[in-house]
């Protein structure tokens, strides 16, 4: 279940984890990105012709991401538990 919806995220964060959750939203499309375990690679729904798609990747074990030029990312803080903008994004930048 890659992209999953706000509901299945909040029971998400019920769960206690020894680690971070691997989870990013795509603020073009709204959609939330989940790796649940290594090698699950998921992508948002963005058209890749428009440099705004994500990609999310590694599970537990490790996060490997990507973006196109225009993409706005945010990140779960799980410290603060509220959605972080990712600013090194061009369209963050602006």
């Amino acid at each position: 279940m890659p992209i999953i919806t706000q509901r299945r995220f909040n029971q998400l964060l019920k769960i206690p984890r020894p680690k971070p959750l691997n989870v990013c939203r795509c603020e073009t499309c709204g959609k939330i990105l989940w790796s649940s375990h290594r090698h699950d690679w998921v992508a948002c729904e963005c058209e890749q012709e428009s440099g705004t798609e994500i990609f999310l990747d590694g599970g537990d074990d490790y996060c490997r991401w990507g973006y196109g030029k225009d993409a706005r990312i945010s990140w779960w803080d799980s410290v603060n538990q509220k959605w972080k903008p990712q600013e090194f994004c061009s369209s963050a930048k602006a």
